[in-house]
C-alpha cells in the first residue's frame, strides 16, 4: 500500500515536471502534495528516504526518460523493502495488536459517523466518498490515533530489528481467525461476510472492525503470525 501510493506519487511528478524534475524538487513536492505518504515513507526507510529520492531522480535523468520513473523507483525500494520486511515481522506483538485495534476504531467510527452504506462505498471507492467536512473532521481523532499506532510500531519495528521476526502466517493460522470469528460472541453473519469479503454488506465494516479486534486478541503463535502479517502488508 506504502509502496504502491508512492509510485503513484512519483509518476505524477514526472508528469508535472518532466526533466526538470530534481531530487530536491521531488523531495519538497511530495512533502507538499502528499504529506502523510511522505510521514509513513520516512517512518519505513528511515534514513533511507532520501537515498531513495535522489537515486530514483538521478537515474531517471541519466536513461533520459528510458525507463517509467515508476519502475526505478521499485528497482531503488525492492532490496530495501525486502530487508524491511523482516525488521516488520520482529515489531514487538503488543504494538502490532495496538495498532489493529485502533484500525477497528477507526472502522467503528467510520460507520457510527458514516453510517453503514457509506462506509461500506469508502472501502471499495476510499476517503473521496466523505466529502462533509463536518463528517471528515467527526473522524480525525480516530484516524489519527490510528495512524500514531503505526508510526509507533514501525519504530518499535526499527527498534529490534535482531529480534527473531516470526515467520510467515500459515493456512492453519487462518483457519484459527476463522474459527474466532464464528464463536457463539461474535454477531450472526460477521464470519461468512469477511470470509467472502462481501463488501455489498451492509454489515461490512462492523464486521470488519470485528475482524481486526479478533486478530488483535488472537492468542498464540498464530495470533503473532497473523498479526505480523497485516503489519507487513499495510506497509508493502
Amino acid at each position: 500500500m506504502v509502496l504502491a501510493a508512492a509510485l503513484g506519487a512519483f509518476v505524477m511528478l514526472d508528469l508535472v515536471f518532466a526533466d526538470r524534475l530534481t531530487p530536491a524538487r521531488a523531495a519538497v513536492m511530495l512533502e507538499k502534495n502528499s504529506p502523510q505518504l511522505v510521514s509513513v515513507l520516512k517512518a519505513k526507510f528511515a534514513a533511507d528516504f532520501t537515498r531513495i529520492v535522489t537515486a530514483t531522480v538521478e537515474a531517471k535523468q541519466e536513461l533520459d526518460g528510458g525507463m517509467p520513473l515508476s519502475g526505478l523507483l521499485d528497482r531503488q525500494t525492492r532490496p530495501i523493502a525486502e530487508r524491511l520486511d523482516d525488521e516488520a515481522r520482529s515489531a514487538p506483538p503488543e504494538l502490532v495488536a495496538e495498532w489493529m485495534n485502533r484500525l477497528a476504531d477507526a472502522w467503528n467510527a467510520v460507520e457510527s459517523v458514516a453510517g453503514p452504506q457509506l462506509c461500506a462505498r469508502f472501502v471499495n471507492e476510499g476517503p473521496s466518498v466523505l466529502s462533509d467536512p463536518v463528517m471528515l473532521e467527526a473522524l480525525e481523532p480516530a484516524f489519527d490515533a490510528r495512524d500514531a499506532a503505526l508510526f509507533a510500531a514501525l519504530a518499535g519495528a526499527r527498534d529490534t530489528p535482531t529480534a527473531m521476526p516470526v515467520g510467515e502466517a500459515t493456512v492453519e493460522d487462518g483457519l484459527a481467525i476463522d474459527a474466532a470469528m464464528s464463536g457463539l460472541e461474535v454477531p450472526a453473519g460477521y464470519a461468512q461476510i469477511i470470509r467472502t469479503d462481501d463488501t455489498e454488506s451492509r454489515d461490512y465494516c462492523a464486521a470488519l472492525a470485528y475482524f481486526y479486534r479478533t486478530v488483535a486478541d488472537l492468542p498464540g503463535e498464530s495470533g503473532q503470525r497473523i498479526r505480523a502479517e497485516y503489519f507487513v502488508q499495510s506497509l508493502s
